[in-house]
C-alpha cells in the first residue's frame, strides 16, 4: 500500500496505524480552526512536530505586496507559544521558498551548501524541503522544513508534506469563502440599514413638522377670521399636497411631472399664507416632465428656501424656479431675494434652514450613493437692503 511504501522510506518510528492516526487527526482537526493563522499554528504544533522535523515555517502569500510572509513556526523560530521569531518576507522567486511558490513544484535540497538560492533565516542548515500550498491550482502559500543534517529529506517526505499542504489548500479556500460570505452579508446589511436611514431622512424632509404646525395655524387663522373661502381653499390645497406626499411616501425616486405640480401646490399655500407680497413662479421644460429625479430634495430645497426669504422680510419677496437639462442631469435654478442684517460669504448658505438642507443633501449623498451638487451665489441689490440670491441645483436623471 501508498501508506506502508512511504513510511518505509521515512526516518521515522512510526508504525503505519500511528501514521494514520497522523494524517486522519490534521484532516479533522483543520476543520476546526476558523483562520488561516490558526490553521497554520495548528499545523505546525500538531502535525509537523510529531514528524520530528527540526525546523518548519509557513508562510502565506501576500498579494498586495507579492512577497511570502510568515504565519507560523515549528522550532528554533518559535521561542514563544504562537510567536515568531524575527519574522521575514521574501519576495517571489527569491531564495528556494520563493522559487518554489513561484513554480509551483516542491523541492528537496539534500544540500543547501551547493545550492546559491538558499537564505539563512535564524541559522544554516544543510537540507531543505518546501511545498506550495495552493488554492485552485494557484500558489496561497509555502511550506518550508530544513534540518541541520544533509540528505535527511527524502520523496516520502515530499509526499507526505505535499498532501497535508493540499488539506490546508482545501481548508484555506473554506476560511477565505466563508470570510467572503460574511463580508457580503455584512456590507448588504450596511447597505440596508443605510437605505432605511436615508428614507427616514427623506420622510422627515418632506413631513417638515415645521411645515405641518404652520399650515395647521394658518387654517385655524382663517376660520377664526372668518375667512371660509380662503380657508376652505388652503384646506384643499393642503390635502392635495399631503396626498402627494404619502403617494411616493416610500419611493426614492419621482416624476419630475409630480413633482413640478407639488411645488405649484406647495407655492400656492404659501401664497395664501404670506399675501401677493410674496411672488412665485415654475417653469419647467416640457420634454423633460416624464424624466425622474431623486425624491424629496427639490421639494425641501424649495420649502427651506421660503422659510429663509419670507421669515425675516414683511416686504415684497419672490422665487422664481426654472428647471432645465444641462449636460445629463437636471438643473433646478431657484432666484430669489432677501434680506438679512449680516451679509452673507459668496458660496455659504445663511440661515438656519438651509444649512439645515445642506447637511440633509450630504446625507443624502452618502447614505444613497448619489451625486447631487449645488451652486450658490449672492449679490447685494443696488440701493436697497435686500440681497439676491440664487441656488442651482443639478440632480442625476434616475
Amino acid at each position: 500500500m501508498l501508506l506502508e511504501s512511504i513510511l518505509a522510506n521515512l526516518n521515522t518510528t512510526f508504525t503505519p496505524k500511528e501514521f494514520e492516526e497522523l494524517l486522519i487527526y490534521f484532516s479533522t482537526s483543520v476543520i476546526r480552526n476558523r483562520s488561516e493563522e490558526e490553521l497554520a499554528w495548528d499545523l505546525v504544533e500538531n502535525c509537523i512536530s510529531k514528524l520530528h522535523f527540526e525546523d518548519c515555517v509557513i508562510y502565506l502569500l501576500d498579494e498586495t505586496s507579492g512577497k511570502l510572509r510568515q504565519v507560523a513556526a515549528f522550532g528554533p523560530k518559535n521561542p514563544k507559544p504562537m510567536e515568531i521569531f524575527e519574522p521575514i518576507e521574501i519576495p517571489l522567486g527569491s531564495g528556494i521558498t520563493g522559487s518554489v511558490a513561484q513554480s509551483g513544484r516542491g523541492e528537496i535540497i539534500q544540500d543547501t551548501r551547493k545550492d546559491s538560492r538558499y537564505i539563512v533565516d535564524d541559522q544554516e542548515r544543510l537540507s531543505e524541503l518546501t511545498v506550495p500550498i495552493k488554492l485552485e491550482d494557484q500558489v496561497i502559500g509555502v511550506i518550508d522544513c530544513e534540518h541541520t543534517s544533509p540528505g535527511f529529506f527524502n520523496e516520502a517526505h515530499l509526499q507526505i508534506l505535499t498532501a497535508i499542504a493540499s488539506i490546508s489548500g482545501i481548508k484555506i479556500g473554506q476560511i477565505r469563502a466563508d470570510r467572503e460570505r460574511r463580508e457580503k452579508q455584512a456590507l448588504l446589511l450596511r447597505a440596508e440599514e443605510e437605505m432605511l436611514q436615508a428614507k427616514i431622512l427623506a420622510i422627515r424632509a418632506q413631513m417638515n413638522p415645521h411645515f405641518l404646525f404652520n399650515a395647521l395655524n394658518s387654517i385655524q387663522h382663517f376660520i377664526t377670521s372668518d375667512d371660509k373661502r380662503v380657508a376652505m381653499k388652503y384646506i384643499s390645497l393642503f390635502g392635495k399636497l399631503v396626498r402627494h406626499y404619502l403617494r411616493h411616501l416610500e419611493s426614492d425616486t419621482i416624476p419630475l411631472n409630480d413633482e413640478v405640480s407639488m411645488l405649484r401646490t406647495f407655492m400656492e399655500l404659501q401664497e395664501l399664507r404670506y399675501g401677493p407680497a410674496f411672488r412665485w413662479d415654475v417653469h419647467c421644460e416640457q420634454q423633460l416632465l416624464k424624466k425622474r429625479i431623486p425624491a424629496y430634495v427639490l421639494h425641501s430645497l424649495i420649502e427651506s428656501l421660503i422659510e429663509f426669504i419670507v421669515s425675516d422680510s414683511k416686504k415684497e419677496s419672490q422665487l422664481l424656479i426654472t428647471i432645465d437639462r444641462k449636460n445629463e442631469v437636471i438643473r433646478a435654478l431657484c432666484n430669489f431675494n432677501f434680506r438679512d442684517i449680516s451679509p452673507p460669504s459668496h458660496d455659504e448658505f445663511p440661515g438656519k434652514a438651509l444649512k439645515t438642507w445642506e447637511q440633509f443633501i450630504e446625507s443624502v449623498n452618502k447614505l444613497r450613493h448619489l451625486e447631487i451638487h449645488y451652486e450658490v451665489a449672492f449679490a447685494k441689490a443696488e440701493n436697497s437692503k435686500f440681497y439676491n440670491g440664487s441656488v442651482c441645483l443639478k440632480l442625476p436623471v434616475m
